[in-house]
């Protein structure tokens, strides 16, 4: 309906501008056929004045509605032509005198009328835009028109007045009118000097509020003309750049211009010139050789060879915020901690690349959300409420808060949760620093399970040096008792059985020992596929038939640093381990290969040299363990077997081993998808062959002997036994209980001794000091060290220094026999303090 009434109004408006149109043509019609009555004879009832006044209107008329200038000027003109004849024709009529061209008074009256009206049409433009403006021309036009009209209209009519009633004669009239014009124009002269002196006192009063107002602008202002010479600044311009306004206005832009040589701040300003406008950046130099940033709006006024008014404005603080603001904005952007800025309802403003690293959302994820979506739900309502309440009264919060990143993980974090406050004191955002602490959490809880570890192994070690003391002497005496019992003898079962649990307890020292690394190695380069495949049978045997043995050996070489027997040691309890795990059988597979050491490897463990890596893998398809589990299952003692079934000491026996040979392990398994530990140990170059060594032959012509030998241990019962033993077997025996007491035995005996034989572990002075003062004294020529705990003093990291003799406890009486032969038999370099 209304797009109906819209095209109905439309069409009106169109029928009517037609019919305006229609009219106007008419009229033009009917003027052009009145003229030609004088061409053609024929006689329309109109005045031929008449007639060409409305020619001319309707030119006018239809003129104006195009758009060219050049029409409206000429639609004006006849208009005006119109007018003044209509005006003639009028004031002859007032004047008395016949009607020119037989136009009536109200014909002329209606077309001077109408050509105001046209006239008046365009205000805007034309004529009247002269008459009807607020500029000058304007304001002198309405004050002047008035009197150039009804002037010379009262002067006529008083003159014609005075002429018809004989009062003027034709000279006095002639004087009369030209006094009367010269008193017009007089009139008109001054009335025009007051308005001019009005408009000059105008203009004046506008340049004193214009000097005021650029005198106490902040900005600096500055005229110059086209080549940049200075012709105007204000104060705020010469505080500025610290010159007087004399001094400026005798020099050029270019003067004060830093940033731009002479030339190319001409080539600026004819730019501008061109241009009209520009606003931007530069340096200016001040009275002192200072430099300030400022910038300039310009813009030119005038046409040709206008001038240029510029505005200044010091920014020098400005760009120095900018630059704080930058280095502030790069700060954070490149900061390593999440920088998280919310509004104050929580929402997410502002996160920075620490953040998206951190947590896996890209910065257009998290926008307008809420911090919650990284709730890991680790932390209780509680935890939310009191942080919520502490930084919504403004305080500042802080405390360790476990987040979820976007793949579900968890993140540990410090958090600093901080308030922002506008002038008000109102809280508007908040500010969250956060640090990634769960790296840090694991190393800390790694560092307290290894002292922990590394506690155990102490009190471990210094369990087994008691406890090989004691079986050192349990051996002892029972073979003194199963040496002097005849062969038929029944008692010689009683010996046996506990010989075999003195055994069973000096393997439980072993692993003992390997779990706190207190142990001597004895390391060669070996390939770890020779050993696996080397005990693959007895691995076999060990697990049963229900479980099968897989191996996966490298095609090239697997060399390591180690010692065999331990690492077969190693085998043998991850077998053991493995079995336990698959009670209803399964597959067990050791693989080997080379492995280079990440940087995720070499973080996890910083000990290990960097290089190539030998890698021993040993999977199982067992039940697997629980993460709980996996931090604990290298703790001495620590078994999820039943009781009487495990002693807790498999594992962390080959914990010990792989740890003490320079290697690592690791452990990967989840319950019910079985367990892998991957060993790593340094790769090495292939040694050179060693010598075959004979093995020692039993046989008492062997180890018996006739030596002086210095016998030193601090525990009795050991000390009995070495004696006992050595006397009985011929030798020249002295004994010790401390370095100290040896010293002094030496010194009563006067003469050098073969053999110095001495505990490592003593108080005191311990047994290397006394093999290092004795053999200052040249008292002994050999050393001979004995110790069921190794410490610092003969040893490095597990591995017997070069040239040193050493027998392990606990021992049979035997055992320290046959090595007595070999160290006096053998090389005296090899024995050495």
């Amino acid at each position: 309906m209304r797009a109906q009434m819209i095209a109905q109004d439309g069409s009106v408006r169109g029928g009517l501008r037609l019919a305006g149109k229609a009219c106007v043509w008419a009229a033009f019609v009917v003027s052009c056929l009145a003229l030609a009555r004088y061409v053609f004879g024929l006689d329309f009832g109109m005045a031929p004045a008449s007639a060409g006044g409305f020619l001319l209107l309707g030119a006018a008329v239809l003129l104006p509605g195009r758009a060219r200038r050049e029409d409206l000027a000429a639609a004006q003109i006849l208009a005006g032509s119109a007018g003044l004849m209509g005006l003639l024709t009028a004031l002859s009529w007032g004047y008395g005198a016949r009607m020119p061209f037989g136009m009536t008074p109200y014909a002329a009256a209606a077309i001077a009328a109408a050509a105001l009206g046209v006239l008046a049409i365009r205000p805007d433009r034309g004529l009247m835009a002269v008459v009807a403006g607020d500029r000058v021309g304007g304001q002198l036009a309405r004050r002047i028109l008035p009197a150039v009209v009804g002037l010379p209209i009262m002067l006529g009519w008083l003159y014609l007045r005075a002429t018809s009633s004989g009062s003027l004669e034709n000279a006095f009239g002639a004087a009369f009118m030209v006094s009367a014009f010269i008193g017009a124009i007089g009139a008109l002269v001054v009335l025009i000097a007051a308005s001019l002196n009005r408009l000059e006192a105008g203009r004046a009063s506008g340049d004193r509020r214009y000097r005021s107002i650029l005198s106490n602008t902040l900005e600096g202002f500055c005229g110059t003309d086209a080549d940049g010479r200075i012709l105007e600044v204000n104060e705020a311009f010469c505080r500025m750049h610290g010159y007087s306004r004399t001094e400026l206005l005798a020099m050029n832009v270019a003067d004060i211009e830093a940033a731009e040589s002479p030339a190319q701040t001409q080539e600026h300003l004819e730019r501008i010139v061109r241009v009209g406008n520009e606003c931007f950046e530069t340096r200016h130099r001040c009275k002192n050789g200072a430099l300030i940033d400022v910038e300039i709006s310009v813009q030119t006024v005038g046409a040709g060879e206008g001038g240029l008014i510029a505005f200044c404005r010091e920014i020098g603080n400005r760009k120095r915020a900018e630059a704080e603001l930058r280095l502030l904005q790069t700060g954070i952007e490149q900061a390593g901690e999440s920088v998280l800025i919310t509004d104050a309802d929580g929402a997410i403003l502002f996160v920075n690349p620490a953040f998206e690293e951190a947590t896996g959302f890209s910065r257009r994820e998290v926008l307008g959300k809420n911090p919650r979506i990284l709730k890991s739900g680790k932390q209780d309502v509680r935890f939310y409420r009191e942080m919520w309440e502490t930084i919504s009264s403004g305080r500042v919060w802080k405390g360790r808060i476990i987040n979820k990143r976007k793949d579900g993980s968890l993140q540990t974090a410090d958090s600093t949760i901080s308030p922002v406050r506008d002038a008000a004191g109102r809280v508007i955002n908040y500010v969250s620093v956060k640090r990634d602490v769960t790296e840090h959490i694991q190393l800390e809880s790694e560092l307290r399970q290894s002292q922990k570890m590394e506690s155990i192994g102490r009190l471990a070690g210094g369990v087994a040096h008691d406890f090989n003391n004691l079986l050192t002497a349990i051996n002892g005496y029972a073979e003194f008792v199963m040496a002097g019992l005849p062969k038929d003898d029944s008692k010689r079962e009683d010996v046996k059985e506990i010989l075999a649990a003195s055994k069973r307890a000096e393997s439980l020292t072993r692993q003992l020992l390997a779990f706190s690394r207190k142990q001597i190695l004895n390391p060669q380069v070996l390939d770890i596929n020779a050993v696996v495949g080397g005990t693959a049978s007895m691995l076999k045997r060990l697990i049963g038939e229900d479980v099968k043995l897989e191996t996966r050996l490298a095609a090239r070489p697997c060399l390591a640093k180690v010692d065999a027997g331990q690492l077969e040691q190693v085998f043998l309890n991850l077998a053991v381990n493995a079995r336990d795990a698959m009670p209803k059988g399964g597959t067990l597979t050791f693989e080997t290969g080379i492995a280079d050491a990440s940087a995720e490897f070499a973080s996890r463990n910083p000990g290990m040299p960097r290089g190539p890596l030998v890698r021993l893998s040993v999977r199982d398809t067992g039940c697997g363990m629980s993460d709980e589990v996996k931090e604990r299952i290298f703790e001495p003692f620590f078994t999820t077997k039943e009781k009487g079934k495990g002693t807790g000491l498999g594992l962390s026996t080959v914990f010990g081993i792989i740890k003490q040979s320079g290697g690592e392990i690791e452990v990967d398994s989840e319950p019910g998808g079985g367990a892998t530990f991957r060993i790593y140990f340094p790769q090495m170059e292939a040694a050179a062959p060693g010598k075959d060594r004979s093995k020692d032959k039993d046989g008492d012509g062997l180890v018996r002997g006739h030596e002086a030998v210095l016998f030193v241990e601090d525990e009795d019962i050991i000390r009995r036994l070495g004696e006992r033993t050595l006397t009985a077997n011929g030798y020249d025996v002295l004994s010790a209980a401390s370095g100290p007491e040896a010293l002094r035995a030496l010194e009563r005996r006067a003469k050098p001794v073969d053999l110095l034989v001495t505990d490592v572990v003593m108080f005191g002075m311990n047994g290397r000091e006394l093999a290092q003062e004795v053999a200052r004294r040249k008292m002994a020529r050999r050393t001979l060290f004995i110790s069921g705990y190794t410490d610092d003093a003969i040893v490095q990291h597990g591995v017997l220094e070069p040239g040193l003799s050493f027998l392990y406890k606990p021992f049979l009486p035997g055992a320290l026999l046959r090595k007595l032969r070999e160290v006096l038999d053998g090389p005296v370099d090899q024995a050495k303090a």
